[in-house]
């Protein structure tokens, strides 16, 4: 399988910079009204009356009926071409911006803190930090560094932190302070103006917290002792994972108000610290290990945390897919291997974005994660159709360049009114605007693999992006 994430050394993704990387980093407005879009989408119900009129009437289509990017960028909404990293909800910012601001609102001189974290929002440990920073919504500046096994850490980095290792932080004008759980402290106390994360003022609660902490390194450690460890064949090593799964499930059921680790409406600093290494606990485990630790039945308190994680932007914005996940995490941790005979997950997990249907829903929430998909493709295109050239070994080809590019506009049309969907694939079928349909169809393959998240989009983005590949490769005369 070709991805971003699948190749090692001198693969995209020991790269800074990704062919996603938005060409357009400036600070958009606050989201706008999903209506705008739907107004500036006009030209697509345009479009479609027109290819209906001309094939009911016998009327041949025009040779190309794919819109320009012109046409399609002035059909997405400007807060999806120009995302406002700055101010608004949680995302990776570009990949190739080495420096960017969180403000939430404030301004520049209310910043106190610099965080150090990886290039691809790949981290654990500095996706903990992130959470936090964005639950107080605590202005700072983050820096892009690679992780070790990804690329060279500049200079600049490694004469302050000889130890090279993420994330680290830079307080008030202090030196750096690195280790994850002592920058989380750190900040707890130097911004006390700020919502606590910590129950300080329950004692029973506070209990509860030191005993997860603790309990959350158990499970970290019997995770990795099971995919990883000299025992991992093991039933011992299972059975002490599943074991602390179950310890983890129980500890959710302890208070009853809400249903994250201390309870209540909203994470904590727990629910930070636990949260990176459960999603990729997640993915590896039921990937190489065939068990769902999400399991409703077996494990209800655990898949409602998940549930209810799933609606906060800065979990689900910054969050990766399992195949991301399964492909990134061997660089990071060594390779994994499956123990027994491969299990149907690992394969619904390698066949998951070729599965992806394209939403048609016009809510607002489905709108924008259809344009989420399309602005990164148009933002993105010179390098995402030269990208896909090299992966299907066609590079210096320009009809065929110019067949791919024509295809990925397709795309983005439909993404940005799927209703038009059978009109363009009828049209596309007559005017044969598509050419060397099997490169086209080998390249939006291509592509559907190599987008990672969170770095190029978000995990809703990606699935929206691949149903649009999907339905490109079927406009082609082949199955996804």
């Amino acid at each position: 399988m070709l991805s971003f994430v699948a190749a090692a050394s001198g693969s995209a993704l020991g790269r800074s910079r990704s062919a996603w990387a938005p060409r357009l980093g400036r600070a958009a407005p606050p989201p706008a009204a999903v209506a705008g879009g739907r107004r500036a989408r006009s030209w697509l119900s345009r479009l479609g009356t027109t290819m209906s009129a001309s094939s009911s009437a016998g009327v041949a289509p025009s040779p190309s009926p794919v819109p320009t990017w012109a046409d399609l960028e002035g059909a997405l909404p400007a807060d999806a071409l120009e995302p406002d990293y700055v101010n608004g909800v949680s995302r990776a910012s570009p990949s190739w911006e080495e420096e960017s601001l969180r403000l939430y609102g404030k301004e520049r001189k209310d910043v106190r803190m610099i965080l150090y974290r990886d290039t691809a929002y790949w981290c654990p440990y500095c996706q903990r930090v992130s959470m936090q920073l964005e639950l107080k919504r605590i202005p700072h500046i983050i820096r892009k560094v690679n992780m070790r096994c990804y690329g060279p850490k500049p200079a600049y980095f490694m004469k302050m932190v000889p130890s090279g290792l993420l994330p680290v932080i830079e307080l008030d004008g202090g030196g750096p302070l690195t280790e994850s759980m002592d920058i989380m402290f750190a900040i707890e106390q130097a911004f006390p103006d700020t919502p606590s994360l910590i129950p300080s003022g329950d004692a029973e609660r506070m209990q509860s917290f030191h005993q997860l902490l603790r309990l959350e390194r158990v499970l970290a450690g019997a995770w990795l002792n099971w995919l990883r460890g000299p025992l991992r064949a093991s039933a011992s090593a299972e059975s002490s994972f599943v074991y602390t799964v179950e310890a983890v499930d129980q500890a959710l059921r302890a208070y009853g108000d809400g249903p994250f680790f201390l309870g209540g409406s909203s994470p904590s600093f727990v629910d930070c610290v636990f949260a990176p290494f459960i999603e990729r606990i997640r993915s590896s485990v039921s990937y190489w290990r065939s068990v769902d630790i999400l399991d409703e039945e077996r494990w209800p308190s655990l898949a409602a945390w998940f549930a209810a994680m799933e609606e906060l932007p800065l979990w689900a914005n910054l969050r990766s897919d399992d195949l991301t996940h399964v492909l990134a995490l061997p660089p990071q941790i060594g390779p994994c291997t499956f123990v027994g005979d491969r299990g149907r997950a690992s394969q619904l997990i390698d066949r998951a974005r070729s599965l992806a249907v394209l939403n048609d829903g016009d809510d607002a929430a489905a709108v924008a994660v259809r344009a989420e998909a399309a602005a990164a493709l148009v933002n993105n295109r010179e390098a995402v159709v030269k990208d896909a050239l090299k992966g299907i070994q066609r590079t210096g080809n320009r009809s065929v360049a110019t067949d791919i590019e024509t295809g990925f506009r397709a795309a983005v049309a439909v993404l940005a009114d799927p209703s038009q969907l059978e009109a363009l694939e009828e049209a596309l079928a007559a005017s044969g605007a598509l050419g060397d349909m099997a490169a086209v169809a080998a390249a939006a393959r291509y592509e559907r693999q190599r987008a990672c998240t969170p770095r190029d989009m978000t995990v809703a983005g990606a699935v929206q992006f691949s149903g649009a590949m999907n339905w490109l490769i079927r406009a082609c005369g082949e199955d996804p």
